[in-house]
């Protein structure tokens, strides 16, 4: 899918990761609702905000983790 319909697909509640990604995927995090954001988890042990590069956005690779 596409990076657009991947982060409908997050923001409805799907994990979801590039078809490349290994250990890492990213899901929408709305617990603060003053600023919700999407977060990725890499080898389910670091959760950092997900900052997508140009290639991410570009590429329609993504598919549900």
């Amino acid at each position: 899918m596409t990076f657009e319909a991947a982060m409908t697909a997050a923001k409805g509640g799907a994990r979801i990761k590039r078809s490349g990604w290994i250990n890492k995927s990213v899901a929408y995090d709305n617990t603060d609702t003053d600023n919700p954001k999407f977060m990725v988890t890499q080898t389910t042990t670091i959760d950092a905000p997900f900052l997508p590069s140009n290639d991410d956005m570009t590429k329609d690779d993504w598919v549900q983790a």
